[in-house]
């Protein structure tokens, strides 16, 4: 008779292995609630539908971020202190529609007043792409985004800057695009990313326009060819232009 027992070896199986691939919308809240719903929930409408409640928020939150992922995507979470955080898709809690969902802080190990500012869903290819941040005192950055594959759970700096400055804004890009700028006095600056030398994870960055005393920068998008820009003020004016106005 046979004496060795057969049996898998459990150390060897990844929980990831054993999670459906699903497509899915994830959508996050100013004061940091997070859920994910089978995009399956969202049936399309005609012109004129009543739409369907996506995120329960408190009276005081609101939805900043949804976008469509999958379970095995891994999302880039970036703080103002410049940090950056990863989960994949399947860790981010499951809710109802009409759920607020579940506070970041209690999913990532995020510091009293630190902030999630961007999620980022990650492209399963990595070589050739960056990461650019832009800090709210008009630092910008590039970073080779292999720089950040393997990310534990109390995070890794991205960035470095002076105590009064925090990062306002991080963007996926290809090495050769073309980047716009915007401060808190209505002036933009446009350059070409190939300006901004690639970096490594703790570097501070440089300089990206020069502000006034008590201005501050508020924005950073990538400008792809044929796009147009649209500028909203605090007060709610906004104006829609095209990127050839910004040379």
């Amino acid at each position: 008779p046979r004496r060795s027992e057969l049996s898998y070896d459990y150390s060897e199986i990844n929980i990831a292995d054993l999670i459906d691939r699903e497509d899915i919308a994830v959508s996050m809240t100013h004061g940091g609630y997070i859920k994910r719903l089978p995009v399956s929930e969202y049936r399309s409408q005609r012109r004129g539908g009543m739409g369907v409640t996506a995120h329960n928020a408190k009276d005081d939150d609101f939805v900043e971020h949804i976008f469509v992922s999958n379970t095995h995507q891994e999302m880039m979470f970036i703080t103002n202190f410049g940090k950056v955080y990863t989960m994949m898709g399947y860790e981010i809690p499951e809710a109802s529609k009409t759920s607020r969902g579940r506070a970041l802080v209690n999913l990532l190990q995020l510091s009293p007043g630190e902030k999630v500012q961007t999620v980022l869903p990650l492209p399963e290819e990595r070589e050739g792409k960056y990461l650019m941040l832009a800090t709210k005192r008009g630092l910008i950055k590039k970073t080779p985004l292999e720089e950040f594959a393997s990310i534990k759970r109390n995070g890794k700096i991205a960035i470095k800057f002076m105590e009064e400055d925090e990062l306002i804004e991080a963007v996926l890009t290809s090495g050769s695009e073309q980047l716009i700028m915007a401060s808190s006095e209505g002036d933009c600056i446009r350059f070409s990313e190939t300006d901004v030398r690639p970096t490594g994870r703790t570097a501070m960055g440089v300089k990206s326009m020069r502000i006034p005393e008590g201005a501050y920068m508020v924005d950073l998008a990538v400008v792809t060819e044929g796009c147009e820009i649209l500028t909203i003020t605090t007060h709610g004016y906004g104006k829609r232009s095209s990127a050839d106005d910004y040379p």
